[in-house]
């Protein structure tokens, strides 16, 4: 099988960058990971959650039933 490919330079992946610029990326990125830090907190799934997670789901059958009576 043949493909038409075309060459790629050797710095293509080089990028020059101020220093203005660089620390201010620093800085976005900082506080992007810092805010995805905070939003990251998860609960503990207790018992008690369990329990009313069981509680409140019924089968379709129970529900016929329910609906029936």
């Amino acid at each position: 099988m043949k493909s038409i490919v075309m060459p790629i330079p050797q710095d293509f992946g080089a990028v020059q960058l101020s220093e203005e610029t660089k620390t201010q990326l620093a800085q976005e990125v900082k506080e992007i990971l810092a805010n995805e830090a905070n939003t990251n907190n998860k609960t503990k799934f207790t018992a008690t959650d369990m329990w009313n997670r069981n509680r409140k789901s019924r089968s379709a059958s129970d529900r016929m039933r329910w609906n029936l009576n």
